[in-house]
């Protein structure tokens, strides 16, 4: 195919010409203008696609890349060779609203997420979500079949970022046997994840479980008339 060349109309000369190479393509500014690209290209109605450059408020201004009609088209970023698609922006984010990057919706992420700074995030809890509300029984019992290990990654998982490192953790499987639903997920490849914070609510029910216990025990020494000597102590 041979080489296409961007032409351009030169009203003042009433001719088409070539677009010179040192200048610019210059597409209108606009809500309706911009460049709008066939529609359909699939067959149906109503799928469309458009870059625009158009006014928010006042000053403010936006760039626009956008698709329609169907829920699932897309916008996709994408590059070969295993090459990144960078965003350069450094504006710093204090909430939800503000940063280099903000999403509206939710965020779908197949692979591992790093971050160099916090993460500020709270799960709902609110008591006006939920019901059937049953506080975790035997839950030290639970805790008993849990172990908490330091370990080495093997030198040729999957998970390239952990390879060969030492780290501290527990093991899936074990959590699995607790039966606590959200505690654990199988991913596609069939690697069982642990959520670490769903482990908070068993860790409290077990230390409820553990001070009654001994504040059990403190009630039996002090009433018992075998332990005299030690009332003083307690």
């Amino acid at each position: 195919m041979a080489n296409r060349i961007p032409l351009i109309v030169n009203a003042s000369a009433n001719q088409i010409q070539e677009l010179p190479t040192t200048d610019r393509l210059l597409i209108h500014a606009g809500a309706t203008k911009g460049l709008q690209f066939t529609s359909d290209p699939g067959g149906g109605t109503g799928d469309v696609a458009s870059i625009t450059y158009e006014v928010v408020t006042g000053e403010e201004t936006k760039l626009k890349i956008a698709v329609a009609n169907d829920a699932s088209d897309d916008i996709e970023l994408s590059t070969a060779n295993n090459a990144s698609v960078n965003i350069t922006a450094n504006t710093s984010s204090t909430n939800k609203t503000t940063g280099a990057m903000v999403v509206t919706g939710g965020v779908g992420i197949s692979g591992a997420l790093h971050v160099g700074g916090d993460i500020t995030a709270f799960s709902a809890s609110d008591i006006s979500l939920k019901e059937n509300l049953v506080a975790i029984p035997n839950a030290l019992d639970k805790v008993g079949i849990i172990t908490g290990y330091t370990f080495k990654w093997k030198a040729d998982g999957p998970y390239v970022e952990k390879n060969g490192k030492e780290d501290t953790g527990i093991i899936a499987q074990q959590i699995q046997t607790l039966g606590l639903p959200g505690t654990t997920s199988t991913r596609d490849s069939g690697i069982i994840g642990v959520s670490y914070k769903k482990l908070v609510p068993l860790l409290i029910e077990a230390i409820k479980e553990l001070k009654k216990e001994n504040d059990d025990l403190k009630t039996l020494i002090k009433d018992s008339s075998s332990f005299q000597n030690l009332r003083s102590a307690l």
